[in-house]
């Protein structure tokens, strides 16, 4: 069996995939991309901590809460991975699925919705950042994707909680040439012609929606509850 691959091989491959026009291409943004973010200074990297340090940091933030103790007990008991928010976030929600008007595992109902909020606000404090200048990698991916040329458009998919994709998208500026339909304005029932050196506001409508409200993530329902990530 061969364990080894050719990086010569796929770097070609990847290029060639990317300079099609008419194939689909799509990114995963996954959890590790904001490591590759650089910041002016050390201390503050990284941008926003792996699944494994903002375990950690919740786990710190928490570990006085007695609810928030019981829970990991009875996690570890399930065989499950204390050291990994999604596992214990995960395991919460299945608790809370039962737990209707009762309790599991030493934990209410009411407990468990409290748990799950007070972590999920841990959350927002950690990823609640933005990007330090226009020369992060997620800036660079969508330069590069405002200036090709394709028949098919490059999708973005994600599941991360932070809105650093959505920060770097609209961070985009897009050159326009605004062309009047005619060469005159009425002006208090006058017809004044356009001249050089006037001014002019043009209204670009680009639709309603944002781009965070394509990706659903379990946080989002906080922010109807009066958190914010931005």
């Amino acid at each position: 069996m061969n364990d080894s691959h050719d990086p010569i091989r796929h770097l070609k491959y990847l290029r060639q995939s990317l300079s099609q026009d008419n194939e689909s291409i799509g990114f995963f943004i996954s959890a590790g991309c904001p490591l590759s973010v650089n910041m002016p200074e050390k201390n503050q990297w990284p941008l926003i901590p792996d699944v494994a340090n903002l375990t950690k940091y919740i786990n710190e933030q928490l570990k006085e809460d007695e609810k928030y103790k019981t829970l990991l007990i009875e996690l570890k008991k399930a065989e499950k991975n204390i050291e990994n928010i999604e596992d214990i976030l995960s395991f919460l929600r299945s608790l809370l699925l039962v737990s209707k008007g009762g309790e599991v595992r030493g934990l209410s109902e009411t407990d468990l919705k409290g748990l799950e909020q007070k972590i999920s606000t841990e959350i927002v404090k950690k990823l609640n950042v933005s990007l330090p200048d226009q020369e992060t990698p997620y800036h660079h991916l969508c330069n590069w994707i405002r200036s090709i040329d394709r028949k098919i458009a490059v999708e973005l998919f994600t599941t991360n909680y932070d809105l650093l994709m959505e920060q770097a998208l609209e961070g985009l500026i897009y050159e326009i040439k605004v062309i009047p339909t005619t060469t005159s304005l009425m002006i208090d029932g006058k017809e004044k012609r356009l001249e050089p050196g006037m001014n002019v506001t043009t209204e670009i409508k680009v639709g309603k929606r944002r781009i965070i409200e394509f990706f659903i993530y379990p946080i989002i329902q906080y922010m109807d509850e009066g958190l914010s990530v931005r």
